[in-house]
């Protein structure tokens, strides 16, 4: 898995790639788990300019295209890990 395919896939599927889009998905590979959306977004915003929106529109995305998975429940705690592809 390679951050090329990623680009890929999301070009594939008519989605757009961004210069921010590509800063978070950069910034999310670095990592195997994501645990806390907040903080993500902190980070970010230390390196270059987002939006909330872009960042949870983007977690969302890689969902949809099964990039990232989704772990634990609406009461408990939640994380997103990458799936191997």
């Amino acid at each position: 898995m390679n951050m090329e395919i990623l680009i890929a896939s999301l070009t594939s599927h008519g989605h757009r790639v961004t210069t921010q889009r590509v800063h978070i998905m950069k910034h999310l590979w670095q990592k195997n788990i994501i645990s806390n959306i907040d903080d993500l977004y902190v980070e970010l915003r230390t390196k270059q300019l987002v939006s909330w929106a872009t960042v949870y529109s983007t977690i969302k995305l890689l969902c949809q295209l099964g990039w990232l998975q989704l772990h634990g429940s609406e009461a408990g705690d939640k994380y997103y890990s990458w799936i191997k592809k």
